[in-house]
């Protein structure tokens, strides 16, 4: 064997050494990772245990938000049937009793007793958000004005105005913010105009009865507010408005007894206009007398 053929073979053999020392060295280094945590059976069931035991408190915890949930709406709910079972109580009162001291007496029991259920229902209101039901909101702000607490009450009818909100709520809603702004007196009486105006649009083009009977009774509660305020001109314009849609309604069942009332009105408000300015009334009767006949 020459010297290159003997270098050669010792070249190989330091190869295979080397090659065996990599594989064993591969083998520990698998038979350590082996031995990780997730392949021991105890630590696998404790951490399985663990996980358990997180999502267990992670369910409690849930279950006890909507369990809060459930008893706050079941506590509003009867906190708003309380509520309006004071007007009924009030009225039975009223019919029953002559005696003016004992009949202010009840009131004033059940003036307090609707005043401590507003709290109530305030402090559920607050906690369950946009979860409180609608319709139980619409009693909120009534009851408020009978106490007397105006702010309150238009925090609440406002909050049924959003455009989400049925139709008829919201005309509701707006409605009630037009006679809540009239009760506050002369500074808010631009504001009660705004409010009659968003209650018309909420139906700007009503077709069916329902939406006719609500439009045209805005326009004539609007036309009444103006009336009183001897803003003649607009409160013909209201009547007329209210007039236009009454002459849509069906004969012979709505359209003669609306139609014979609101005419009334419009006659009793020129002569008031006729006897304050004399030349406006007469500017304003021609418009009026051209769309007249709407009978059946």
């Amino acid at each position: 064997m020459t010297e290159i053929e003997k270098q050669d073979d010792s070249a190989r053999s330091q190869l295979i050494d080397d090659a065996l020392r990599l594989y064993i060295g591969k083998s520990q280094r698998e038979n350590t990772e082996d031995k990780s945590w997730i392949r021991q059976p105890n630590n696998f069931i404790s951490a399985v245990a663990i996980v358990i035991s997180l999502l267990s408190v992670a369910y409690g915890f849930i279950k006890d938000y909507y369990d809060g949930i459930d008893k706050n709406l079941q506590s509003l709910s009867a906190a708003v049937s309380d509520l309006t079972k004071i007007d009924t109580d009030t009225l039975a009162a009223a019919t029953t009793n002559t005696d003016p001291a004992a009949l202010s007496n009840i009131e004033l029991v059940l003036n307090n007793r609707r005043i401590a259920l507003l709290a109530e229902a305030d402090r559920l209101i607050a906690q369950l958000g946009k979860r409180a039901p609608r319709t139980q909101l619409a009693v909120l702000g009534p009851a408020y004005v009978q106490v007397n607490d105006y702010a309150t009450a238009t925090k609440y009818f406002l909050l049924l105005t959003d455009p989400s909100e049925a139709p008829t709520l919201r005309l509701e809603a707006w409605r009630s913010l037009a006679a809540t702004y009239i009760i506050e007196g002369r500074d808010y009486y631009d504001k009660a105009r705004d409010a009659f105006r968003n209650a018309a649009g909420v139906f700007p083009k009503p077709t069916d009865v329902g939406s006719l009977m609500l439009a045209m009774n805005v326009y004539e509660q609007w036309a009444q507010f103006e009336l009183v305020t001897s803003n003649f001109q607009s409160a013909l314009q209201q009547f007329e408005n209210a007039r236009q849609l009454g002459a849509q309604l069906p004969c012979p069942t709505l359209r003669p007894s609306n139609l014979t009332r609101i005419n009334g009105e419009l006659q009793q408000t020129i002569m008031q206009f006729q006897s304050r300015d004399p030349d406006g009334a007469k500017q304003a009767m021609p418009s009026l007398a051209a769309a007249s006949d709407n009978a059946c």
